[in-house]
């Protein structure tokens, strides 16, 4: 039953094991990490500055979602 977790478990330990071996390797998912945490911070941040500056005013929600979603894809294409 467990046969697929331990063979994904394995295949996970040798990558850690590899990219250890070579630091290099270690580059692109640390800059990853960085770009998803800014990208996210600048959506969520966006959004809840829009959300809180315009309270009451309804002709913004429909604004606010364009922007968001335009947030959202410029982030899918980067």
């Amino acid at each position: 039953m467990f046969e697929r977790l331990e063979a994904g478990w394995k295949i996970g330990s040798l990558i850690r094991k590899e990219v250890f071996k070579d630091r290099q390797l270690m580059l692109y998912p640390l800059l990853s990490i960085i770009v998803i945490a800014v990208e996210s911070i600048l959506i969520i941040g966006s959004f809840l500055i829009l959300n809180f500056s315009q309270i009451g005013n309804t002709s913004t929600y429909i604004f606010q979602a364009e922007f968001v979603i335009a947030l959202f894809m410029f982030y899918l294409i980067s």
